[in-house]
This record gives structure tokens, C-alpha cells and sequence, in this order.
């Protein structure tokens, strides 16, 4: 999910930065809205520090490391998370 258009390039350089690419399925300036959607784990989002209020359970919000963006980084806390999946060789 990517919040306002002016992020694109920030979320696609730091992807690119942790190896990979993202698919950018939807867009919205309700940083609410992009945390509920990364709680139900259907992706991740930057959002600005000052979004991160209230906060929710479940939701673990990652700094960026400089040089970088006043964003963070959400995903699912690992508690939240179901197991992985074995992986086949």
C-alpha cells in the first residue's frame, strides 16, 4: 500500500535497498486505512512518525535507517504473524 504519490520513489529505493521490488496494488493518504490493511497482513506501508498514533495491536512499526525518509517502515508483529510454511529445496 502507498500513501501519498510523492513516496513512490522513497518506498521503491528502500525496497530496492532490502533486495526487493514491490508491487504497489492501491494508494491512500488515510494512514488509518494503510495500518489496518498492514494489521490484516496485506502488505506494509511508509507512513510518517506522527501517524502512528493510536496505536494497534499487533502493528510493529520498523524506523528507516538514514539516510532515509521521517517514515517507518509497518508489518505485522512477529506475534501476529502465522507460521511460516516449510520451504521446499
Amino acid at each position: 500500500m502507498l500513501g501519498c504519490l510523492k513516496t513512490e520513489t522513497y518506498l521503491r529505493r528502500y525496497a530496492e535497498r532490502a533486495g526487493f521490488a514491490p508491487e504497489i496494488r492501491g494508494t491512500t493518504t488515510d494512514y488509518f486505512f494503510a495500518r489496518t490493511l498492514v494489521t490484516a497482513g496485506v502488505g506494509v506501508s511508509l507512513i510518517p512518525s506522527i501517524a502512528l498514533t493510536p496505536e494497534i495491536s499487533g502493528l510493529a512499526a520498523v524506523p528507516v535507517r538514514p539516510p532515509g525518509p521521517v517514515r517507518h517502515t509497518l508489518s505485522r508483529s512477529r506475534a501476529a504473524r502465522p507460521p511460516a510454511a516449510p520451504r521446499s529445496r
